[in-house]
């Protein structure tokens, strides 16, 4: 089945394109959406890195056998522990916004 554009219907695409183009409106927001997506990406990039840097040299207290011993864990093996759970729980809330950004790149 092949969809192929309504020659007597042209007009009215090329004058809704023309209209979208010259748009000063739209123009003005696009530039702003661009801007946020950007600051979103690098404000994400930011606390990601953070994370690895907080998290570097813990994963240790991941072991089973750590886990295990953790009656003798003091302040340095808790603070990283919380922080592999805050670590999960960002994550798990921005999944969703990873999964459309990948899907968007795809389109």
């Amino acid at each position: 089945m092949s969809f192929k554009r309504n020659p007597f219907l042209s007009f009215f695409w090329h004058a809704e394109e023309t209209a979208v183009e010259q748009s000063p409106a739209l123009n003005t927001a696009l530039k702003g959406y661009s801007t946020l997506t950007q600051d979103q990406r690098n404000t994400l990039a930011k606390v990601l890195s953070e994370f690895v840097a907080a998290l570097k040299g813990s994963s240790s207290i991941l072991k089973d056998d750590t886990w295990q011993k953790r009656s003798r864990w003091e302040q340095p093996e808790w603070g990283a522990w919380e922080t592999w759970g805050w670590y999960r729980h960002f994550l798990r809330l921005v999944r969703d916004l990873f999964r459309f950004l990948v899907i968007r790149q795809l389109i």
